[in-house]
């Protein structure tokens, strides 16, 4: 949009949504020309649960487990088998539920979602 219509800027809005690697790829899109690549599943996984930590920290590890669960739709969309992830984030109550499921549901080596 910059280079087409000359905007001096353009909204993220919902792109942002589980996304939190979108900033980047866009500051490092308008800094070089090149497209940074996705995420790896690590890194999804590894923000997942410093989100959960930070939210944990201000309000307090069940409601934010709670609100994990909205959370992690967002997170895990694309991912193969994210749906019976997304179920299984309704049991979780505590931050060392949340990294033991993570650690059980997704693994090292599968692909990304495109982000």
């Amino acid at each position: 949009m910059i280079r087409e219509t000359g905007c001096d800027g353009v909204m993220v809005a919902r792109g942002a949504k589980g996304n939190p690697w979108i900033f980047r790829r866009i500051n490092h899109y308008l800094e070089t020309g090149e497209t940074l690549p996705h995420p790896d599943i690590k890194e999804i996984r590894d923000m997942i649960l410093r989100h959960g930590r930070m939210l944990a920290e201000y309000k307090g590890e069940l409601a934010a487990m709670r609100e994990m669960r909205g959370h992690m739709a967002w997170y895990t969309k694309g991912i193969r088998g994210s749906a019976a992830l997304r179920n299984e984030i309704n049991q979780v109550e505590t931050l060392e539920g949340l990294a033991a499921l993570l650690d059980e549901r997704i693994r090292e080596g599968e692909p990304s979602k495109g982000l």
